[in-house]
């Protein structure tokens, strides 16, 4: 049996149904386990107000963190629309290899 609950309320762990067509959404399935913060904040960043749920499939602990929006790269939805991305450290020193090769114009990015 499924219930309705607002997004703004979900947790990792809770089993979901997304009533939306399959092109609406970036997921592979309509129904499934929520896995992280990054899968809630798509749901969020898609302007869907409320999911139904299956308590019984769901895999959630009282002492679970609420799940709150991060810095993920979501290109849809409301708001500003822009790429949030950083190197990760342990592979910045491949842009000192870069200093010689042109900007490809293909690129939408600009020079720091």
């Amino acid at each position: 049996m499924s219930a309705t609950i607002a997004v703004d309320d979900l947790r990792v762990g809770m089993f979901i149904h997304l009533d939306l067509k399959w092109w609406a959404h970036p997921f592979a399935l309509s129904s499934f386990r929520l896995s992280s913060a990054e899968q809630i904040a798509t749901i969020k960043a898609l302007g869907v107000q409320q999911v139904r749920w299956s308590p019984e499939k769901s895999d959630t602990s009282s002492d679970a963190p609420v799940a709150e929006v991060t810095d993920v790269a979501v290109m849809a939805g409301p708001g500003e629309r822009a790429w949030r991305f950083r190197d990760d450290p342990a592979h910045a020193w491949i842009r000192d290899t870069w200093t010689d090769q042109p900007m490809d114009p293909r690129l939408p990015m600009t020079r720091a």
